[in-house]
């Protein structure tokens, strides 16, 4: 799997980025990409932005300048005409290089802008308003650029593709144990790497489904977060089973008192009365529930949902167990 094509193709805010950019310069405008160091997979950006340019029926070309080569942003594109003989000294380059409309048909992709050259790029970008088109690689988050098109990750990139992506690449192992492990390893991937694609990439890609996330230095907090999202549910839903199977049966051993509040209804019995009831002795009506039957209640109201209600993690054992369920 291509990831960083996945990347900026395939996730939904990585290509509105794109397209976004795409869009900005068919329509004229020049842009700036700002806090591009954060941006994952970078170097390829501008190639996905110059194909949806060019498909959208974009006619300029882009030219690419590395910024650390240009010693005066103007001059530099001074040099570039291919005539000057009607420039005076007295005259402002970027003037003449306005009027004489002759790199009108580019798009000047600057990479790599460091803030001290920044200022000069952004001069030039003003004096050439509606005559050329920029593309600025900017290394922070920096002020909008008057007249540009301002894109930057964290408007378009949001906690949801990062779901979206880790989920992708840990469903594409070959060892993960079943849906349910793939999504607490991209969980877990999300919330130790945040809004790092490349490191959330390589966590959903080789953290062992077995393993302890507490013993691989992941923070217990971190952990009992995510096990939230992706087991506490289920006990909920074997605690559901358990009232469907035996609703007559619970019905007729209520009304019970639970928590202090009177229970009349089975849907409000919790894990906790079921296993209750399940020890009640004759003549009081009874759950009649097998051994494994009560174990597992057991497994699910000590093991699980006490430890997670409490902030405690759950071994990989017994998180294995859930899922298998």
């Amino acid at each position: 799997m291509d990831w960083a094509k996945y990347w900026w193709q395939s996730v939904g805010g990585a290509h509105d980025m794109v397209l976004a950019a795409a869009s900005a310069l068919y329509f004229e405008k020049s842009v700036v990409i700002a806090d591009f160091v954060r941006m994952p997979w970078s170097d390829i950006f501008c190639d996905f932005v110059e194909r949806e340019y060019y498909t959208a029926g974009g006619s300029r070309e882009i030219q690419y300048v590395i910024a650390s080569d240009v010693d005066e942003p103007s001059n530099f594109l001074f040099s570039l005409l291919s005539s000057t003989t009607g420039y005076r000294p007295t005259q402002e380059q970027s003037a003449y290089i306005k009027n004489s409309g002759e790199l009108r048909d580019r798009i000047f992709w600057v990479k790599d802008i460091v803030s001290e050259k920044l200022g000069a790029w952004c001069r030039l970008c003003k004096e050439l308003a509606g005559a050329l088109q920029f593309v600025f690689e900017i290394s922070d988050d920096v002020r909008q650029v008057s007249g540009t098109e301002h894109i930057f990750l964290d408007r378009w990139v949001r906690e949801y593709d990062y779901s979206i992506f880790a989920l992708a690449a840990a469903f594409s192992r070959n060892d993960c144990q079943g849906v349910r492990t793939c999504r607490y390893i991209a969980e877990l991937a999300c919330m130790h790497h945040k809004r790092d694609a490349v490191k959330i990439l390589d966590f959903a890609l080789g953290f062992p489904p077995d393993a302890d996330p507490c013993e691989n230095g992941l923070p217990a907090k971190l952990v009992w977060r995510a096990q939230l999202r992706t087991a506490f549910h289920i006990i909920e839903e074997e605690r559901l089973k358990f009232v469907d199977r035996y609703r007559e049966a619970i019905s007729d051993c209520l009304p019970q008192t639970q928590y202090d509040e009177l229970i009349d209804e089975p849907e409000n019995v919790e894990l906790k009365l079921l296993l209750d009831l399940s020890k009640r002795s004759h003549p009081a009506p009874r759950l009649n529930l097998s051994y494994d039957e009560r174990e597992w209640l057991k497994f699910l109201y000590y093991t699980s949902r006490n430890s997670l209600a409490h902030g405690k993690t759950l071994a990989p054992s017994d998180i294995s167990r859930l899922f298998a369920m």
